[in-house]
């Protein structure tokens, strides 16, 4: 009755790899109707870290190996069991630790993503700075380019805001206020920001709509609709376009972003 109410799986074998005994669990982990009671351990899973795995506890060493079965992460334990110094089997308990995986994948893609969003500010205002130090910019010029740093700085300042708001969300508190706010407001400071790296490379931007109230959060939206327009503006052709298109959908806000640039791959 215990074991047949655990989440986790549990197999019993013998010396010989022989299955004596399973739960409901484990049989759905290995996507099997029928128990397979008597049948080689090896008949379950033929994976490499599997027979290894088993081969180890059969000779008394403790082991262990992360499975994937059906899409999910499965953490194999294996325990010899020994009578008069000899080993006759092997517990071998099972449990799904797919949520734990994915969530390490997270955080480290969440930290790969943070390094390289932290690195363009800090290249541009490296950039500017050495240009400044090095006496190439004139002196009304100037001023220009501390702004230019200013700016920066500033997107730099939001980003580590972003990660300890991040941070605390993993904790469970919630950091973000919600706001009735303009999203043509917002759409319109954003292009006012984007509009010189626009003009280099000869993009023209539009807004389409005009007042479009809604319930969200500022920083969010903003990022969102920035980093859009950001990539269309990249990765778009000379004297091509950025639009912007709001639409008041009466319960929903249609917000869209389109650019006659290379797209995306639909997978």
């Amino acid at each position: 009755i215990i074991t047949e109410n655990m989440q986790e799986g549990l197999l019993v074998i013998d010396a010989y790899t022989m299955i004596l005994s399973g739960n409901s669990s484990v049989w759905r982990m290995f996507q099997l109707r029928e128990p397979k009671i008597g049948d080689s351990v090896y008949s379950l899973d033929r994976n490499e870290d599997f027979r290894k795995v088993i081969e180890d506890v059969l000779k008394g060493q403790h082991g262990s190996a992360m499975l994937q079965l059906d899409g999910e992460y499965v953490q194999l334990i294996a325990n010899p069991v020994s009578r008069d110094d000899r080993v006759v089997g092997a517990g071998l308990p099972l449990v799904n630790e797919t949520e734990k995986v994915e969530r390490e994948n997270l955080r480290r893609e969440f930290s790969a993503n943070v390094s390289h969003e932290l690195k363009t500010p800090l290249t541009s205002i490296s950039g500017f700075a050495e240009i400044i130090q090095d006496g190439l910019v004139k002196e009304e010029d100037i001023k220009k380019f501390a702004g230019r740093i200013y700016n920066e700085a500033q997107r730099l300042i939001t980003l580590v805001e972003d990660t300890i708001k991040v941070s605390q969300l993993d904790e469970g508190e919630n950091p973000y206020e919600w706001e009735m706010l303009d999203a043509y407001t917002i759409v319109k400071d954003v292009c006012g920001r984007l509009r010189e790296v626009a003009e280099k490379k000869n993009v023209h931007l539009y807004i389409d709509g005009g007042k479009t109230m809604l319930t969200t959060v500022h920083p969010i939206l903003d990022e969102v609709i920035y980093n859009l327009c950001d990539n269309g503006i990249k990765y778009n052709k000379e004297d091509g376009t950025v639009s912007i298109h709001l639409r008041d959908l009466g319960e929903n806000v249609e917000i869209r972003v389109k650019d006659s640039g290379i797209g995306i791959p639909g997978e």
